[in-house]
């Protein structure tokens, strides 16, 4: 999820993650994973904030 530049520190990406976490709980799921670029500390920051903490995973891709 992304929250445009003029609309962030209003509580929106918090709104969003507290949503998805309940929707995850009522639906069962074990976990959610997130996905940010290593350079977005202000991402790292918020996610932490939130109560994620950093994973092990490893992500791969391919640029065509």
């Amino acid at each position: 999820m992304i929250i445009s530049k003029s609309y962030r520190n209003q509580g929106i990406g918090s709104k969003l993650i507290e949503y998805a976490i309940k929707f995850a709980k009522d639906n069962e799921c074990l976990r959610i994973t997130l996905l940010t670029d290593e350079d977005n500390d202000v991402a790292h920051s918020f996610y932490t904030k939130e109560g994620f903490s950093r994973s092990t995973m490893v992500p791969f891709r391919m640029m065509l």
